[in-house]
């Protein structure tokens, strides 16, 4: 549930340093976890869905091999979510970097 946590609050950190407003940042970070549930579940995604942090959002689905049956592929896994959510996450947490580097330098 950490990293679930962790990789929302990065993609909250990244909307809002590139919209430069919250209530923005925040449907931002909605719609985009909500697409990315979305895309995720897709049958043509069943290969790269292991590696897709979206996939890890709900955990009762997880936990329960819900989705690792619905999907077909049972390499989703817990630990697998938590490998895929600190990356993904350090990921967000790098463009953030950058793109906060970015706008200091032209602004």
């Amino acid at each position: 549930f950490f990293m679930v946590l962790l990789f929302t609050f990065s993609l909250l950190i990244l909307f809002s340093i590139v919209t430069k407003n919250t209530l923005a940042a925040i449907g931002i970070t909605f719609v985009t976890i909500l697409i990315g549930i979305q895309t995720g579940a897709q049958e043509y995604l069943t290969v790269i869905a292991p590696y897709l942090p979206f996939n890890y959002i709900s955990i009762e689905a997880l936990l329960t091999r819900e989705l690792a049956v619905t999907l077909d592929n049972f390499h989703l896994t817990f630990s697998t979510g938590i490998i895929t959510l600190a990356v993904s996450s350090m990921i967000v947490w790098f463009v953030s970097y950058v793109s906060t580097l970015a706008l200091h330098r032209y602004s």
